[in-house]
C-alpha cells in the first residue's frame, strides 16, 4: 500500500446524524402500516446491522412523507427512512475503489407531491463490509454501548485523532462498519482522500468533524504515519 494517505483511516457518523436523516417513505413501508406487518422494519434492521441484502428487497422509489420536512437539496450521504443512501457523485467515487461486498441499488427520490423528483441520481447503499479494529484503550470521546458486540458507541462530538484503530483495517474494502464501535462508519486511503477533495461530507455541528481522522496502531503498538493530514473542517462548507 503506497501513496499519500495510504495508511489513513477516517470515521464518520454522518449517515445517522440527525441532520442527515430524511423523512422518506415508500410503498413497502406504507403497506406495513396498513397490514401491521414488519417487513420494511426488518429491512431497516438488516441494513443497519450490516447484513447482505438481496437487491429485490430495496425500494426503487421513495418520497417525502407529508408530515416530514421537505429539503430543497439532499446531501451526498444520508439516511432515507432508515436506509443508507448516497448521491450519484458519491457512488461514482465508490466505483473507483475497493468496495468489497458493499452494493448500490438505484432509487428514485421524490418530493411530497410524488411527482417532482430530486435532481440528480441517488442509490441505496447496502453497507455490509465489516471490520473489527476499534481500539478503546487508545481512544477518547466515545460512549458506552449496550449492544452485545460493541466496545463503545460513537459520541455526538468528536474530532481528529479521538479514535484509534488497528492497522489490520488497512486490508480489505475501503468502506466498512465496525460492530465494536456502534453507529460508526469508516473509510480509508485513496478513497477517503477523494471523498474529502470532492467535498462529500458536510459539517452539521461546529464541535464535530464530519469525517475525523483516526490514529492507526500497528502490531507493535506504535502509531503509523497517516500521510497527508487534511482537515475536512477547513475544506468543507457548513451543512445544507
Amino acid at each position: 500500500m503506497t501513496g499519500v494517505g495510504a495508511a489513513s483511516v477516517w470515521v464518520t457518523k454522518t449517515p445517522q446524524d440527525g441532520n442527515s436523516i430524511y423523512g422518506f417513505t415508500c410503498a413497502q413501508s406504507e403497506e406495513d402500516e396498513k397490514t401491521g406487518e414488519l417487513n420494511f422494519i426488518a429491512l431497516i434492521r438488516a441494513s443497519q446491522a450490516g447484513e447482505e441484502i438481496a437487491a429485490d428487497r430495496f425500494p426503487d422509489e421513495m418520497w417525502i412523507r407529508k408530515s416530514s420536512n421537505e429539503r430543497k437539496k439532499l446531501r451526498h450521504i444520508f439516511m432515507a427512512n432508515g436506509l443508507f443512501a448516497v448521491s450519484g457523485a458519491f457512488a461514482e467515487i465508490m466505483s473507483r475503489h475497493d468496495m468489497g461486498p458493499n452494493t448500490l441499488h438505484p432509487v428514485r427520490l421524490l418530493k411530497k407531491n410524488r411527482r417532482t423528483a430530486y435532481e440528480g441520481e441517488y442509490l441505496l447503499l447496502n453497507l455490509c463490509a465489516k471490520k473489527e479494529g476499534f481500539d478503546p484503550e487508545r481512544s477518547r470521546n466515545f460512549q458506552s454501548s449496550r449492544h452485545p458486540l460493541a466496545k463503545g458507541r460513537i459520541s455526538g462530538i468528536f474530532g481528529h485523532d479521538d479514535f484509534a484503530v488497528s492497522s489490520a483495517v488497512l486490508d480489505g474494502p475501503d468502506l466498512w462498519m465496525d460492530p465494536t464501535l456502534f453507529s460508526s462508519h469508516f473509510v480509508k486511503g485513496a478513497f477517503a482522500e477523494e471523498l474529502i477533495a470532492a467535498r462529500m461530507f458536510h459539517r452539521t455541528l461546529p464541535e464535530r468533524e464530519p469525517l475525523a481522522r483516526c490514529r492507526v496502531i500497528g502490531p507493535d503498538g506504535a502509531e503509523l504515519a497517516a500521510g497527508r493530514r487534511a482537515s475536512v473542517g477547513r475544506t468543507h462548507p457548513s451543512g445544507l
